[in-house]
């Protein structure tokens, strides 16, 4: 657990890990943070023993039991990114572990809680048969559970505090984990396009912008109810956008301008859209000039595809006053 308030994960105000350990599972797990962090507390008796050898994930997972009811001691509320050390959904974690989790969750109405995974397939089966209706005995809880129940092929009842999302890095990983996303019972679904190792275009899965006739103002328009924008019956569409570039003493290369035009979708479609970081390394063309406080050096010869390198004093590229005006945009939905 780590409250974030003080600098740190700019879209939540605190982390709680009760399910930790990982494997990768994509190229955007190359330079995974978490398995940083871990390497360094796994010797015998350290919270990570066994989870991670020689700097790498073993794919063993774990129920942190002792960290597990914390939230239900939290008085004031709070955005709580769930399981930041690990995946919850990862493949070798027992669904009794999840269930605990989402157990704790349902309890805790009075916190939001933001998930984030790769396995996206897994978390959409294990929602779909998840309703939160009758009394349910867990074995990690200190007192019993009177939400979770198993539904077998029946229509999920998703919690109204759990936000659920994927994590993407790159066009592909996107197509294959948002569709999957877009199924699963939820009632807010979110992206988080970190570490961004290439464009990626998020339209499909956005609301389209709304065509109100010039005569409708505020909250006149029948069809957007003055939301500005268009959500078909029975269609699925994201509701926030994290983007950010890789941080790390290997951090490969980010485009400002694949960041710049993940911006310019989520503005025209009138969602939530939070620019994290620009990662260690951000790189622009020719025609961007505004940075703050940068160093500028020129590189990529005569490909021109990296031509131009700041090396900002951030060294995640995290800090907003370094960057472009039109990248400062640090938008959380209500």
């Amino acid at each position: 657990m780590a409250d974030q308030r003080s600098g740190g994960i700019a879209y939540c105000d605190e982390t709680w890990s009760p399910a930790i350990g990982c494997s990768p599972v994509s190229d955007g797990c190359k330079s995974c943070w978490a398995k940083r962090q871990a390497a360094r507390m796994c010797g015998p008796g350290k919270p990570y023993e066994g989870l991670v050898r020689d700097g790498e994930w073993t794919g063993k997972t774990r129920l942190v039991e002792h960290v597990l009811d914390a939230p239900l001691r939290w008085r004031r509320p709070r955005t709580i990114l769930v399981a930041s050390m690990g995946d919850l959904f990862h493949e070798s974690r027992s669904e009794c572990d999840i269930h605990a989790v989402f157990d704790v969750m349902a309890r805790a109405q009075r916190h939001t809680f933001l998930i984030l995974t790769k396995r996206a397939d897994r978390m959409r089966r294990f929602c779909r048969r998840l309703s939160f209706i009758g009394p349910k005995e867990l074995p990690h809880l200190t007192e019993p559970s009177c939400w979770l129940s198993p539904i077998g092929d029946r229509t999920a009842v998703p919690l109204p505090n759990v936000r659920l999302g994927v994590s993407v890095e790159d066009q592909p990983s996107a197509d294959a984990r948002i569709s999957l996303l877009l199924q699963t019972p939820a009632a807010s679904w979110w992206v988080s396009v970190e570490p961004m190792l290439g464009p990626v275009d998020l339209k499909p899965w956005l609301p389209r912008r709304c065509g109100c006739p010039e005569q409708y103002t505020g909250r006149d328009c029948p069809a957007c109810h003055g939301t500005g924008r268009i959500r078909l019956v029975g269609e699925s569409l994201l509701d926030h956008v994290v983007v950010g570039g890789e941080s790390g003493p290997h951090a490969r290369p980010c485009d400002v301008a694949w960041i710049r035009d993940v911006v310019r979708q989520c503005r025209e479609a009138r969602v939530p859209c939070l620019v994290k970081q620009l990662g260690a390394h951000p790189h622009w063309q020719h025609g961007d000039r505004e940075v703050c406080g940068a160093r500028l050096s020129v590189r990529g010869g005569e490909s021109g595809d990296w031509s131009r390198s700041r090396v900002l004093r951030d060294r995640a590229g995290a800090d907003p006053a370094e960057w472009p005006a039109d990248l400062r945009v640090r938008e959380i939905p209500r």
